[in-house]
């Protein structure tokens, strides 16, 4: 249900893609002229499960380095009371030429099924072969899956993140030489053009993809990624997780080590248990709400002039008095504001 990108201020950066108009280049090809409205920056069929059909969904934006919430909901979803026509979060105008977008599509309409479908439905278990690493990560092994197709879709979705991120946050999530790389093998994937090169790359990095056993109805998963993390670069793509390594900085150490796809021909899933699942998204959760807290108490201090520990008490009184309450699915990050809020109404 949420989209979230977080966790630091943005730092200045010469290039980045914000304000970018049909007029600009494509960000993938960098010929074709950018033409392209609402290409999705998040696969549409990766985000249906979490945030709803088509013009029902329901998704909101938190941004951790500023304690600020954005929503969006689809303009057939009964909590859409406006009238006016807000961007959806998962899309961006203007990124792509109608060629790379549609070329894009097709790569999808490849994978995004395998990963929805045969990986997450038992019943397509006998098409892989179930195995347990030594750190009791259970993952699915298999054939049935164009390896080159499957490593590219992935990697395309991780520099899309990182564009975002950057719109954000003026910076990158990844290295420069890694967006290039990525940006350089989508491109020529798409046009059938540098294969050898195309190796090289794709024998450059590797990545471990997790999901887990079961969700809940209607659970609250994330696309976010942070900025401190290089060795693994952690994505959390609502009902997957990538942890993303170069070659050079092998994953040996990490749990996922003979989950990862690299050099090897066969293509690996990782799929855990909800208990491994909710224990992975914890730590970056907690970081997350940790900032929002930390912003609103800041946003306090302005509001009413009291000292930040005088804000931080009154902040978690007021939320305490609003989770006792609350009878509705309110979400923790709007609950802070309307406790700022209720705050700031009684000091003035």
């Amino acid at each position: 249900m949420y989209f979230i990108i977080n966790n630091k201020p943005p730092n200045s950066r010469s290039k980045n893609i914000m304000k970018r108009s049909s007029h600009d280049n494509c960000l993938i090809c960098h010929k074709k002229k950018a033409t392209k409205k609402n290409s999705h920056i998040i696969p549409a069929g990766l985000l249906k499960k979490s945030v709803g059909k088509r013009n029902k969904e329901e998704a909101y934006r938190i941004d951790g380095s500023s304690g600020t919430t954005y929503s969006y909901f689809g303009r057939e979803n009964l909590k859409n009371t406006s009238e006016e026509l807000k961007q959806d979060i998962h899309a961006r105008d203007f990124y792509f030429c109608p060629s790379c977008e549609s070329k894009l599509g097709d790569l999808e309409s490849k994978v995004i099924p395998f990963l929805t479908e045969k990986v997450q439905d038992v019943k397509y278990r006998n098409q892989f072969v179930e195995k347990t690493s030594k750190s009791g990560i259970r993952f699915l092994e298999t054939l049935n899956i164009n390896r080159t197709d499957f490593l590219v879709f992935i990697y395309s979705v991780v520099w899309r993140i990182a564009l975002l991120y950057d719109e954000e946050h003026k910076k990158y999530s990844l290295k420069e030489e890694e967006m290039e790389d990525f940006r350089f093998l989508i491109y020529s994937y798409l046009y059938n053009e540098n294969s050898d090169l195309v190796n090289d790359i794709l024998n450059k990095y590797g990545f471990a993809l997790a999901t887990a056993e079961s969700f809940e109805p209607n659970e609250g998963n994330a696309t976010f990624t942070v900025d401190f993390l290089d060795n693994p670069n952690v994505y959390f793509i609502y009902e997957f997780i990538v942890f993303l390594h170069s070659v050079d900085d092998p994953a040996v150490a990490t749990p996922f080590y003979e989950c990862m796809n690299s050099g090897s021909q066969t293509i690996k899933v990782s799929v855990l248990t909800v208990k491994q699942w909710n224990r992975a998204k914890e730590p970056f959760i907690k970081l997350l709400a940790n900032n929002v807290i930390d912003k609103q108490i800041e946003q306090l201090v302005n509001l009413i002039g009291k000292p930040f520990h005088e804000c931080q008490f009154l902040l978690v009184t007021e939320l305490s008095t609003l989770t006792s309450g609350d009878t509705t699915e309110m979400d923790f990050f709007t609950r802070c504001q309307i406790a700022v809020e209720n705050i700031s109404k009684r000091w003035k």
